[in-house]
């Protein structure tokens, strides 16, 4: 067995759920250096936050771009790759890394939103949280590798609500549901707030077993299903619209 059908063997079974806007600033990152390890460290450098970063390595290792030791694979060379030889080499990767959706249809990306979401389930087991996400990032993927016409999914960054605006339009910090002695409390005892329900439920986990997550194997496939139990439990207990319910908007803003 060579180096790349070993680190096929041994990456996170789940599919990629990053946001597109994060997931193509993640392409872009790796297409554009040569990094001889890779960690989450170096995505915050970049703006991803805590959780983006760890889902931005374990995104490379579903794609077989970086190896069970963090080490980029001789496939992310690849991504440095211009024009046809380039959306060749980025097809070759997206078919290796979701073989099989391809094993079941040989142009998934033309299935419906519905079929196709039906078809992440049946073969990944994802929760409806992540479902949607993972749907997503998937078609944006087929993009990148000439397999769907360019722009056929949109790259939007999220930008501030008119909730999170002063009356004089400036930007007004959300309150946080933690002051800042729990927070510091939580820093010098050594634990992490990690978000695991679309900012509904947040796990607070010691910062060492954070580390460790995607440097071990058994670790790493325990945590994606306690993030995927979580999930279930959110969407049945907190639903979205009751999080919505609760916040009013302040007299001084426009209606």
């Amino acid at each position: 067995m060579n180096k790349e059908e070993k680190n096929s063997k041994t990456k996170s079974a789940s599919p990629i759920y990053l946001s597109v806007f994060r997931l193509n600033k993640l392409i872009e990152l790796v297409s554009n250096r040569t990094l001889s390890v890779v960690k989450a460290e170096y995505f915050r450098t970049y703006d991803f936050s805590t959780s983006d970063s760890f889902l931005a390595v374990s995104s490379l290792k579903f794609l077989g771009l970086v190896d069970e030791n963090n080490t980029p694979t001789e496939t992310m060379s690849k991504l440095r790759l211009q024009g046809e030889a380039r959306k060749k080499a980025f097809k070759e990767i997206v078919q290796k890394a979701y073989k099989e959706i391809f094993s079941v249809n040989e142009t998934p990306y033309n299935l419906s939103s519905e079929d196709l979401s039906n078809e992440f389930v049946a073969h990944y087991k994802l929760s409806r949280g992540l479902l949607s996400p993972a749907v997503t990032a998937f078609r944006f993927l087929c993009e990148e590798a000439g397999l769907l016409e360019e722009g056929s999914v949109t790259i939007q960054q999220k930008r501030p609500t008119d909730k999170t605006k002063s009356a004089s339009g400036a930007p007004r910090q959300k309150k946080s549901t933690t002051s800042s002695t729990e927070t510091s409390t939580l820093e010098v005892s050594g634990f992490a707030p990690v978000p695991v329900a679309e900012g509904r439920m947040t796990l607070i986990i010691p910062s060492k077993l954070k580390d460790k997550i995607l440097d071990d194997e058994t670790l790493s496939k325990d945590w994606s299903t306690l993030r995927k139990q979580l999930h279930d439990f959110a969407d049945k207990y907190i639903p979205k619209q009751e999080q919505k319910s609760e916040e009013k908007p302040d007299a001084g803003e426009d209606s």
